[in-house]
């Protein structure tokens, strides 16, 4: 089996799985199994402005995913682009930014989120042990599991 370790890389996938005779576990599909297993109806996406406002990886949580997946308003995702790359990417985590990410989840819960995906590897360093009124779905957290459980059984 093959695995993109990220969420951006999956960008190109589709031109990968073309390329080779082994199957992809796909972080998208990963992560929209989980949604349906636990029943969310709505879920909110952090990440890389390019997560949050491409396609390639939210199509795979909903059917009608422009209905169902809520991102951040522009300046949230300015926010939130920012201290991936200018923060997390070299190894920085500010209580402050917690604290941000904290108040952008609670956007998304009022606007209807019933979970919150931490669509970028280094989200989910940020923010574990900290107290939120949703879960946070760890994508990579997912797709290691998924990759665990197809290599085992």
């Amino acid at each position: 089996m093959l695995m993109i370790c990220a969420n951006m890389p999956h960008k190109i996938a589709d031109m990968i799985t073309d390329r080779v005779q082994i199957p992809l576990i796909h972080i998208g599909e990963v992560t929209g199994e989980h949604i349906a297993s636990q029943g969310y109806k709505c879920v909110g996406l952090l990440g890389a402005r390019e997560i949050m406002e491409e396609d390639y990886i939210k199509k795979y949580y909903f059917s009608d995913w422009q209905k169902r997946v809520i991102i951040p308003d522009d300046a949230d995702r300015n926010t939130v682009d920012s201290a991936i790359f200018n923060e997390m990417c070299k190894g920085i985590f500010q209580p402050e930014t917690q604290a941000v990410f904290c108040g952008i989840v609670d956007k998304l819960h009022k606007q209807g989120a019933e979970a919150v995906v931490m669509g970028c590897t280094e989200i989910p360093i940020l923010m574990q042990n900290t107290p939120v009124r949703v879960p946070l779905l760890d994508t990579m957290r997912l797709h290691c599991l998924k990759a665990v459980s197809a290599a085992i059984g």
